[in-house]
């Protein structure tokens, strides 16, 4: 890029976590690593994004922190939230993916409740309902959905015993409950699927906030690192779970069910 050249770039750094990770461990086992490459790249992070917009994405809010003693780019980093579909984004969502249908505000409600606008889950548990509603013997020709239909559906379909029986959330047996890398490759996922598995076990996927610590120090060792407060305050930022001055609850409930039924090892 040329001195006079006055176009500004666009530059997305999907699972960013992955590479500070990869960074941070290589710097552990090569100080060397430290001046010849780790310093060097934040400084030209830093520069290009002086008039360029330099993107983070991925789920660890917090991943950047590494090397805090000499880092000059994460005191620049401007956090959001990970992006879920909302307000009439998400209606217009569903509708788009329910358009045979007509959906009532109460039902739109209902799914949102469970899924969070999490655009995947939120097709994926659509998928399941319309297996039901075909199950049902529900006919398609002036279908109306309401919250009394989602509930129906959740009753029969998003208990603890059947959750797990639906293929469309295999996806989660093999990423989570299969392999023994998560805990190694990506400790602070790790411990907040380690949070939401053990709340959605619970009979209304909500812990007190006092009760908190207990139960996170129940599924996530010690030796990780991590204390409850920092998966909390990290975990929400990543849309992952949701508190307040009461209660800790998952942002996302179809999540919890999943992770609660196939378990997170």
């Amino acid at each position: 890029m040329s001195s006079n050249d006055t176009r500004r770039y666009i530059f997305i750094l999907d699972e960013y976590e992955q590479l500070f990770g990869k960074i941070d461990a290589e710097v552990s086992r090569n100080p060397h690593v430290k001046h010849d490459v780790a310093l060097p790249l934040f400084r030209q992070m830093l520069d290009f994004s002086r008039n360029n917009l330099l993107v983070f994405l991925g789920l660890a809010p917090d991943a950047h922190y590494i090397l805090m003693d000499l880092n000059p780019l994460s005191s620049y980093v401007h956090q959001d939230s990970f992006p879920l579909f909302e307000g009439t984004e998400f209606t217009e969502f569903l509708q788009r993916v329910m358009h045979a249908a007509e959906l009532d505000a109460s039902f739109v409600h209902e799914v949102y409740e469970e899924t969070a606008g999490h655009p995947w889950l939120t097709v994926q548990l659509m998928v399941i309902l319309v297996d039901w509603l075909i199950d049902e013997r529900r006919s398609l020709k002036n279908l109306k959905l309401t919250a009394e239909d989602f509930t129906a559906f959740a009753r029969k379909n998003l208990n603890a015993s059947t959750i797990g029986l639906h293929n469309e959330f295999n996806y989660f047996d093999s990423s989570v409950s299969k392999t023994g890398t998560l805990r190694r490759d990506s400790p602070w996922l790790w411990a907040n699927y380690r949070v939401l598995a053990r709340l959605g076990q619970q009979p209304t996927l909500t812990c007190s906030r006092a009760d908190f610590p207990h139960l996170f120090a129940s599924v996530v060792p010690e030796e990780l690192g991590f204390n409850a407060d920092h998966i909390l305050k990290t975990g929400s930022a990543a849309n992952l779970l949701r508190y307040d001055s009461s209660v800790v609850t998952p942002k996302i409930n179809l999540l919890a069910r999943i992770f609660g039924r196939v378990g997170v090892r």
